[in-house]
């Protein structure tokens, strides 16, 4: 994988994953069930869908402001 470095330095930006501090057993039920009653409108946060070998595409759309909520990388 290649990653545009520049990316990281001019503007402060980190790019990480994390687990957080949830509990999947008890947080997972809560999520479905608040996604099946229309109260967590998922599809709303995503904001981009990209491969691992689009990383480059998605900095610069970062860069651009088009990723308003999240990325979303489909291994």
């Amino acid at each position: 994988m290649t990653v545009d470095l520049r990316h990281f330095e001019p503007h402060q930006r980190s790019y990480t994953g994390a687990n957080g501090p949830g509990d999947p057993e008890k947080d997972f039920p809560l999520y479905l069930r608040l996604q099946k009653e229309g109260r967590l409108p998922l599809e709303r946060l995503v904001s981009g869908r990209f491969r691992l070998e689009q990383v480059n595409e998605a900095c610069a759309a970062l860069d651009r402001g088009e990723i308003l909520g999240r990325a979303i990388f489909d291994l």
